[in-house]
């Protein structure tokens, strides 16, 4: 699975550190299958948007109706590297992403056990965030792309 990292040219100019993301884990996970997401203003804590995040079809399993993971072993969001805890990961957004639409990638890396069989191995999941115009939209939308 190859993981693209798409963001603007004004986003690439700007160190500011603006938000964290939170995840709550299911105790499943399905292809499909939404995941309530958090992402907070890292700077007053001000501004929160409520999200999800849904899992496409990844190299396996190929039937979209298999559960993956019963329970989920790990969950990662990564922007380059593993985080040292699973199921949260804290994301660092430019600031830009907070006034302005815009996209920026991610991965989802899920450890444990899959389909049927019951095997036991890791899956990653491309994705691109959509971060919408807090002024008029007020909102945050996650998509995977696979």
């Amino acid at each position: 699975m190859k993981f693209s990292f798409t963001v603007a040219a004004s986003a690439l100019a700007s160190s500011a550190t603006a938000s964290i993301v939170s995840i709550q884990v299911p105790q499943t996970i399905a292809v499909g299958k939404t995941i309530p997401v958090k992402l907070v203003n890292n700077i007053d804590q001000s501004t929160t948007y409520q999200t999800s995040i849904t899992f496409g079809l990844g190299t396996r399993p190929q039937d979209p109706k298999i559960v993956i993971g019963s329970p989920i072993s790990s969950i990662y969001l990564q922007d380059g590297t593993m985080p040292a805890a699973p199921f949260t990961r804290n994301m660092t957004v430019s600031d830009w992403a907070w006034g302005r639409e815009g996209k920026f990638g991610i991965r989802a890396a899920i450890f444990g056990a899959y389909g049927v069989t019951g095997g036991i191995g890791t899956a990653v999941y491309g994705a691109e965030v959509t971060v919408g115009n807090e002024v008029s939209d007020d909102y945050v939308e996650l998509q995977y792309v696979e």
